[in-house]
């Protein structure tokens, strides 16, 4: 059984993928970063402490790999689950569904998409969610 709150999480999974997709590739370059910077001398830290900085960073990255990947991983469940739902939907109110909460786009970008205006959207969005 799907919810309304299942479609909406679905949206939200989507952008907190995408965060957390820019947060790892930024560790990645601060890890690279020092990697190739190799020990430095007179700026006041030991190499021991700075392969203590190294350490932690790359401790971050798996973590942060592990939850993005834990989170891609209830995204498809969930999208799965939702991909169901939508194919028992009339075509007009699938496409404002899949759009706004499968693809992420923001209600101006949907109605655009659509070619129908946002109120238009919003009801089909509203009669589409009536039905879990």
């Amino acid at each position: 059984m799907i919810t309304v709150a299942d479609v909406k999480r679905c949206r939200v999974l989507s952008k907190e993928i995408e965060a957390m997709r820019e947060q790892v590739q930024r560790l990645r370059w601060i890890g690279s970063g020092l990697a190739r910077s190799g020990p430095r001398e007179n700026i006041g830290t030991s190499p021991t402490q700075q392969h203590d900085h190294i350490a932690e960073v790359v401790a971050l990255i798996d973590a942060a790999e592990r939850k993005h990947l834990a989170q891609i991983e209830e995204l498809v469940a969930l999208q799965e689950r939702i991909s169901d739902w939508i194919g028992t939907l009339p075509p007009d109110q699938a496409l404002i569904i899949r759009l706004r909460y499968m693809q992420g786009l923001s209600w101006r970008a949907v109605a655009r998409r659509a070619s129908y205006s946002e109120r238009q959207c919003f009801r089909l969005n509203d009669a589409a969610l009536k039905k879990l």
